[in-house]
C-alpha cells in the first residue's frame, strides 16, 4: 500500500517538476521532501566517499558489511541537518555525523544502550540513542532525524538493540489481550500498544492514563483548560519496559504524532511513585546517570502503578 502510494505522490510531483522547470520555479515540494529521506548502503563499495575510510579496517578483516543508513542534510523542508551515517553490527550502533571536513563517531556498545527513543510526527521522524558510548562511564545521547516516509530503513537497527534485552521467566499477568479494555477510551492507543510489541513478548502489566487537563479559568460562559500532560501508557513485558505517549501541542489542535521508549529491564536503575503537590500520582524511570523519564497519572491510577512497581522488582530479582 505505502509502495502505490508514494509511486503514484512521485508521478504527480514529477508532472510538477516539469511544468515548474519549463515556468522558471524552484524545487517543487515532492522535490524537498526527497532531500530529507534517509537512504540504504548495501556494500563497502557504496559508501559514500567521506566514510570509506573509517570502514578500510572492515573491509580488510573481511567482516560481513554491517547494516548502514545515511540521513542526509537538507533545509526548506523541515530544518536543516547535519548528514548522518547509522552503522549497526551485531553488537554495537555506531553513529557518524559528518560536520565539514571531519567526522565526528559515537559509539554505542548495544549491551550499554538503556533507551531508545523513536518519535514520528506527521513526516518528521527521530530516533534518539540514550547510553554509555565506548569506554565512558558518563550516559550520553545522539539524535537521529529524517523524513518518516523513510523509518522502515531503521526498524531493523532498532529491533536488534531491542532484541538484545534478556526475557525474563515470569507468567504473564494480565489476559491474552490485555489492551482489548483500551480499545474503549482510545483506539489509537489500542493499536499503538500492540504494534510495540516484538514477537514472543509477554505483557506483566499496563496501565493507561488518558490525557489530564486542569481548567484555567472561566468566562463568559466558557471554561478554558489547558493539558498537564498528554494520554500516554506504561507497558511491562518480560523484557522491557516500553512507554508511549502523545505529542503534546499547545491549544487544542488534533494530534498527529506519538513517542516510543524502549528500556530494557537489566538497564532500569529503579522505579518509583510519588505523590506530587497538585495531587497527580508521579512515576519516575530512574536511568544511569541519574537521568530519569517521569510520567504523571491521575490519583486512581496509583494502585495500578504500585502493581507494576512490585513486578518490575520480582523480574528483576530473578
Amino acid at each position: 500500500m505505502r509502495t502505490k502510494f508514494l509511486s503514484s505522490m512521485r508521478t504527480l510531483w514529477d508532472a510538477g517538476r516539469r511544468r515548474a522547470g519549463r515556468a522558471g520555479i524552484g524545487p517543487t515540494p515532492f522535490e524537498l521532501s526527497q532531500r530529507s529521506w534517509a537512504r540504504s548502503i548495501a556494500s563497502y563499495a557504496d559508501l559514500p566517499v567521506p566514510y570509506r575510510r573509517f570502514f578500510e579496517p572492515l573491509e580488510e578483516a573481511g567482516a560481513p558489511f554491517p547494516l548502514v543508513v545515511v540521513t542526509p542534510s537538507y533545509e526548506g523542508f523541515l530544518h536543516r541537518e547535519t548528514e548522518k551515517l547509522v552503522c549497526s553490527t551485531s553488537d554495537e550502533v555506531m553513529v557518524l555525523e559528518k560536520r565539514g571536513n571531519k567526522l565526528d563517531v559515537y559509539r554505542y556498545p548495544i549491551s550499554r544502550i538503556h533507551c531508545v527513543e523513536v518519535s514520528s510526527v506527521l513526516l518528521d521522524a527521530r530516533i534518539k540513542i540514550m547510553g554509555f558510548e565506548r569506554d565512558s562511564r558518563v550516559p550520553s545521547s545522539t539524535t537521529i532525524r529524517f523524513n518518516a516516509v523513510t523509518d522502515f530503513l531503521f526498524t531493523p537497527i532498532v529491533t536488534r538493540i531491542r532484541a538484545s534485552a534478556q526475557a525474563r521467566k515470569a507468567a504473564p499477568g494480565a489476559g491474552s489481550d490485555p489492551f482489548d479494555e483500551w480499545g474503549r477510551r482510545n483506539f489509537k492507543f489500542m493499536n499503538y500498544a500492540r504494534r510495540s510489541l516484538m514477537g514472543g513478548e509477554s505483557v506483566i502489566r499496563a496501565v493507561f492514563q488518558p490525557e489530564i487537563r486542569v481548567r484555567v479559568v472561566s468566562a463568559f460562559g466558557r471554561t478554558y483548560r489547558r493539558t498537564i500532560s498528554p494520554t500516554h501508557a506504561t507497558i511491562l513485558t518480560d523484557r522491557e519496559l516500553v512507554t508511549i505517549r502523545e505529542t503534546q501541542y499547545k491549544g487544542d489542535r488534533e494530534r498527529y504524532g506519538g513517542v516510543w521508549n524502549y528500556l530494557p529491564l537489566d538497564r532500569i536503575e529503579r522505579l518509583s511513585v510519588t505523590r506530587e503537590e497538585d495531587g497527580l500520582v508521579a512515576m519516575s524511570i530512574h536511568l544511569p546517570g541519574e537521568s530519569r523519564i517521569q510520567l504523571q497519572y491521575e490519583p486512581a491510577a496509583r494502585g495500578e502503578l504500585e502493581a507494576l512497581v512490585r513486578r518490575f522488582s520480582e523480574l528483576r530479582e530473578d
